[in-house]
């Protein structure tokens, strides 16, 4: 079982955020930690905004993976619109969704400004290790032919790839390696967590 953080989920949230973290949960290995509803602050010419990270998974050796999680029975992707839409597990009527991968990607540009600023990997102008983002959908089949140039079906996790997270997760995870790479050192790995995490 990977280590949850928190334990526990605690907060009220989406059906597909507590199917998600249950399947991280039991998926993935020991050596996985997973971080979910992880908070952060941004600033802007308007002030300060809230932001989260629906689930942050890190591995030593693979590197860090943000999570954009969307619920609803039915996700849908209208390219000529340019906008995303979810019809709810109740049965309610289909609404717009902010694009999941936007955010995702969004969230891992932060993490990695932010690692970088804190002065966990001193002197370094990238990250040394495979990062990058993906989308989950635990409640949807995902039926959407076509995805805009910033999503890729390979990083969505749906319904069907619930049983399977595991073996997605480093499929993913796999992709985002870049060249020259590498693991992270066992104090790389803990300075990431005593500085930022």
């Amino acid at each position: 079982m990977a280590r949850m953080i928190p334990e526990t989920r605690v907060e009220p949230g989406s059906r597909g955020e507590l199917r998600f973290y249950q399947y991280l949960r039991d998926g993935l290995p020991e050596d996985f930690t997973v971080f979910h509803s992880l908070p952060y602050l941004s600033t802007g010419e308007k002030g300060i905004f809230e932001h989260e990270i629906d689930f942050l998974i890190v591995h030593r050796k693979k590197g860090i993976l943000t999570f954009e999680v969307k619920g609803g029975e039915e996700i849908v992707y209208r390219p000529r619109e340019k906008k995303w839409f979810s019809v709810p597990v109740t049965g309610d009527k289909r609404h717009e969704i902010k694009d999941p991968f936007d955010q995702a990607q969004s969230n891992m540009h932060w993490l990695k400004k932010e690692i970088l600023n804190r002065g966990v990997f001193p002197g370094a102008d990238d990250l040394p290790f495979a990062y990058g983002y993906a989308v989950a959908f635990p409640d949807a089949s995902v039926q959407t032919k076509y995805f805009p140039p910033h999503a890729m079906p390979e990083l969505v996790i749906d319904r069907d790839g619930l049983d399977r997270v595991g073996e997605r997760i480093e499929e993913i995870m796999g992709r985002m390696r870049r060249q020259g790479s590498r693991a992270m050192s066992e104090q790389e790995y803990n300075d990431l967590f005593n500085k930022f995490l």
